[in-house]
């Protein structure tokens, strides 16, 4: 997705798909404009509401299996983190422009999402995540079905 702006920047592309940071990056270079937001779960999830997981953090099986302390420690590392994000989204806005290459006048207008561990899943969230795999699988992006319960671990 770090090409997105540019694309758009040099007129490679018309117009696009794209997530946050990119679009808040491109309407403020004034590039492009936003003809709809929350495209995913509308028109794939058929709930305006839902939640979209279109991103996360992964770890391989065979580390969990091979190094389980250090799995586990990296998924508390990585809570502490999602914790900070969902409970300060104005205190963390300031580190999307060092880890993300946000530029620093975007930042205050990036929306920000809830973060979710996976233990913290609903049955809801499970099934819109699936739903969305399964789009995925059905437009070819994956060659075969993926049942998203035998990939998340909870800690």
């Amino acid at each position: 997705m770090s090409q997105h702006v540019n694309v758009m920047t040099s007129g490679a592309f018309d117009a696009g798909y794209t997530l946050e940071p990119q679009a808040s990056t491109m309407r403020k270079l004034g590039v492009a404009r936003t003809l709809e937001a929350g495209v995913i779960a509308k028109y794939i999830l058929g709930d305006e509401d839902g939640n979209a997981f279109a991103a996360g953090c992964a770890v391989t099986s065979d580390f969990i299996k091979s190094r389980p302390d250090v799995a586990r420690r990296f998924a508390a590392v990585w809570k502490k983190g999602i914790d900070f994000v969902n409970q300060n989204p104005q205190e963390a806005r300031k580190y999307l422009a060092k880890n993300t290459l946000t530029p620093e006048d975007v930042v205050d207008t990036v929306p920000m999402v809830r973060y979710f561990m996976a233990g913290e899943l609903t049955d809801k969230h499970k099934a819109e995540f699936q739903k969305f795999i399964d789009f995925s699988t059905a437009v070819g992006t994956l060659p075969e079905k993926v049942d998203i319960t035998k990939y998340l671990q909870a800690y």
